[in-house]
């Protein structure tokens, strides 16, 4: 606590904490000598091998709760307790339950090997779930934000049949290259929220999914306008950044193009673009 600011600066930038005058090497010798009297603590603990897991383990599930190195410490230290606290107990609860149940046979919980076990449990949980870095949770958003996408983009395929027109769910299936059960879900999503009917031919666009198609189209022309105009970016190759901007553009930054861009009339393609007044205000 009381040196945080100078630890921080040589474990991250060790030519700036030189150049502002701490002794780098008088802070690794600190740090050398608390890593090795944590070491000879756990050795009576959980063992010389299994020791190495307990100075990895913890910090390695805190890391998946924050990138700030002031809450990533007390994070480590609260995973530490907990592993070894309910190590502990498995041990000794955990063998006791064992023997009382099986009076034949002989069974041992190890302390040392239980609470490594916790803690790469508490790990593996972190890795699975945490809210930012979780890799299920971070699956599960990319899910749903490809089903977004493959919403969004079936509106904007059965808006380029024209006002009134209606299209098949083969020829959905084939210009947007989904899959045959997640193009059903999201075409019956898209009848729930009433931007989508479905009629003999076909499916057909509402009012509402109407202007929410020419929403779509606006913000795809417009990030066009904005690649070719302002960075360059040759008219050929705009179209497919347009095609995954086009579903993340909130009505903030649509509002700071429109304004960048003098609310333009065409896009590179000399494709007109839907201007905003005649778009319903609670589509953005």
């Amino acid at each position: 606590l009381l040196s945080y600011k100078e630890l921080q600066a040589c474990f991250f930038d060790r030519s700036l904490a030189i150049s502002q005058g701490l002794r780098a090497k008088s802070w690794d010798l600190l740090i050398f000598i608390l890593i090795v009297v944590a070491v000879l603590m756990g050795i009576r603990t959980v063992g010389v091998v299994l020791m190495s897991a307990m100075l990895i383990a913890p910090p390695a599930a805190a890391r998946q709760f924050t990138s700030r190195l002031s809450y990533l410490l007390p994070l480590s230290g609260l995973f530490g307790v907990v592993s070894a606290f309910l190590g502990n107990a498995l041990s000794i609860y955990g063998g006791a339950t064992l023997a009382a149940r099986f009076p034949d046979r002989s069974f041992s919980l190890p302390m040392g090997p239980m609470i490594v076990l916790v803690a790469a449990f508490l790990c593996l949980l972190s890795l699975l779930f945490a809210p930012e870095r979780g890799l299920v949770l971070r699956r599960i958003r990319i899910f749903f934000f490809r089903f977004h996408c493959a919403q969004e983009n079936i509106l904007k395929t059965i808006w380029r049949a024209g006002e009134g027109g209606c299209a098949s769910q083969a020829s959905l299936k084939r210009v947007n290259s989904i899959g045959r059960i997640p193009l059903i879900l999201a075409l019956y999503s898209l009848r729930r929220q009433g931007w989508l009917s479905k009629e003999r031919g076909g499916y057909r666009l509402t009012s509402d999914g109407w202007w929410k198609a020419v929403r779509i189209v606006r913000l795809h022309r417009l990030w066009e306008v904005y690649l070719v105009d302002h960075l360059g970016v040759g008219t050929e190759r705009v179209h497919r950044s347009a095609e995954e901007m086009e579903h993340i553009i909130t009505p903030e930054l649509e509002e700071h193009l429109t304004l960048l861009l003098g609310d333009p009339k065409v896009d590179p393609h000399l494709q007109p673009i839907p201007p905003r007044d005649m778009l319903p205000r609670e589509s953005g």
